[in-house]
């Protein structure tokens, strides 16, 4: 229940855990005289930078930073400073929810789990106060990625139902995001024909996206065609790993070829979406008994160097649950080879 809970439990008041990392280094945020909307523009590229700079190196290079620009950001709504307009309050409201997403997200990434939780139940609640229902429901797909991960699948439906009760009256992109999410969760309680429905679903919508939704859901950039094959064979992954016996060959299928096709399309600016996604499908090769396939998934250069710049308890559990996995074949050089590289690189 911690997760409803947390969505429930206050208003802008800033949660104890950023509260504290303002107290550790000594800062007491700047008061604005008054909230413009060159402001939301400037708070609006922060969030925009942390979200970046987190999609190449992982959340725990950051998440200070962010709690920090995060706790300056909220401080002006608990101090009511004025806006220039209605109009531009609520901006800042919505601009603070997506900063308060990006840096629970990240805390969820660096493995501080209630923290992350807390603040984006903390983006949850603020754009509720500014009546901006896609970005609740962005802040949702947060929380129930996380709740999936750490093994609560049922918590994660629940979450994902209720984002898409608010996606209503957004665009296809975040209704494909919270299909996708449903897939994992129904992956790892190996219901199969749900998988297959949720990722129909997610498909569907992602193919009525236009120009115009990406223009009005300008903080959704990073869920494309990559992230769209990332989030379905992470799906059809949890089917694998958690229920080999259930999906047989055709979830290793979809598994691999939807996580090597979104380890190929993301570059270097979504370093950690390649490594993730590189580490997952070498892990189903080697939980199907294909060493082969999973050291050629090394070969292209998907693990190795890039787990080396990555600030992510998600890669190092990954990199683990490899490791786990390649065991049986240890002594194959190329085996061996492709897990020392990975322990020599984190």
């Amino acid at each position: 229940m911690a997760w409803l809970l947390a969505l429930s439990a206050g208003t802008t008041v800033l949660p104890d855990s950023v509260r504290h990392t303002i107290a550790v280094v000594n800062q007491h945020p700047d008061t604005l005289s008054r909230i413009t909307a060159e402001d939301v523009a400037d708070l609006r590229a922060a969030s925009e930078m942390f979200c970046r700079w987190a999609c190449k190196v992982g959340g725990g290079l950051s998440r200070h930073a962010m709690i920090g620009q995060l706790g300056w950001a909220v401080h002006q709504l608990d101090r009511g400073v004025p806006a220039s307009s209605a109009a531009v309050r609520r901006q800042w409201q919505s601009t603070s929810a997506r900063l308060a997403g990006v840096a629970g997200f990240n805390c969820h990434d660096a493995g501080h789990e209630q923290q992350g939780r807390g603040l984006m139940a903390l983006g949850y609640r603020l754009g509720a106060e500014a009546d901006d229902r896609p970005i609740q429901a962005d802040a949702l797909t947060g929380l129930t990625m996380q709740a999936v991960h750490i093994g609560r699948p049922n918590t994660g439906l629940d979450l994902a139902r209720h984002g898409l009760e608010l996606a209503d009256d957004a665009t296809p992109i975040i209704r494909a995001m919270l299909h996708s999410l449903k897939a994992r969760a129904y992956g790892r309680l190996s219901d199969i024909r749900a998988v297959e429905r949720e990722v129909g679903l997610a498909e569907h919508e992602f193919s009525r996206i236009v120009p115009d939704d990406r223009e009005r859901e300008p903080w959704l950039y990073y869920f494309n065609e990559a992230e769209l094959y990332a989030a379905t064979g992470t799906a059809w992954r949890h089917v694998v790993w958690y229920h080999p016996d259930h999906g047989g060959q055709r979830a290793v299928q979809e598994a691999t070829s939807r996580l090597s096709l979104a380890a190929e399309s993301n570059d270097a600016e979504f370093a950690r979406g390649r490594t993730l996604c590189g580490l997952l499908a070498a892990g189903v090769y080697l939980r199907a008994r294909d060493p082969d396939a999973a050291v050629a998934v090394s070969k292209e250069g998907f693990l190795g160097v890039r787990t080396s710049r990555m600030r992510s308890a998600r890669v190092e559990g990954f990199t683990a649950d490899l490791q786990k996995v390649a065991r049986p074949f240890q002594r194959r050089p190329d085996v061996h080879e492709m897990i020392d590289s990975l322990t020599v690189a984190i």
